[in-house]
């Protein structure tokens, strides 16, 4: 017998200026005034579920194709009440600048983060300032950024706010 998928409902929108000053704010202190002052004014975001959307910078000016889920640069997620950069987005700042604000894992953290996991601290190899309390996390095999997770002092653990695996959770 098949497997019934449920539909996927998209939200599409405008972004709240709020929430791009949220976003604009994390970079700043990250990664600096430099590219915190290269995020767009005018970006979209599409959500999959309530608390969970992408956030872009739409190409042309004509109309959206509701075919697509999103057309444009991938700048950043809203998930679990933050904004934080998007995985492409952090990739390319730190090919420039070198990671900051991040954790470099090992192979065994990446597998279990990459499946929704949170990361241990004996699976963390280095702690790269500013200690922002959400991190990059970084694939110590191959320097890739895979996601982002977020210290929770209670439980000792970086808790997963998104990985790239989310993707095929939600979308698959």
């Amino acid at each position: 017998m098949p497997i019934e998928k449920e539909k996927l409902t998209l939200r599409k929108g405008k972004l709240p200026s709020k929430i791009r000053e949220e976003l604009v704010d994390y970079v700043r202190r990250a990664y600096g005034e430099d590219v915190a002052s290269q995020i767009p004014h005018k970006l979209r975001y599409v959500c999959f579920e309530p608390d969970f959307c992408l956030i872009y910078a739409p190409i042309g000016l004509g109309e959206e194709r509701l075919t697509l889920i999103y057309e444009g640069a991938w700048i950043a997620t809203y998930t679990r009440g933050l904004v934080v950069p998007s995985i492409p987005f952090s990739s390319k700042v730190f090919s420039v600048k070198g990671p900051v604000a991040a954790i470099e894992v090992n192979e065994q953290g990446v597998k279990a983060f990459l499946y929704g996991n949170d990361i241990l601290p004996i699976s963390v190899i280095r702690v790269i300032p500013p200690k922002l309390g959400v991190y990059a996390v970084i694939d110590s095999t191959d320097g890739a950024v895979i996601g982002f997770a977020k210290w929770n002092n209670t439980k000792a653990v970086y808790e997963n706010v998104y990985d790239a695996g989310v993707f095929l959770r939600k979308l698959g």
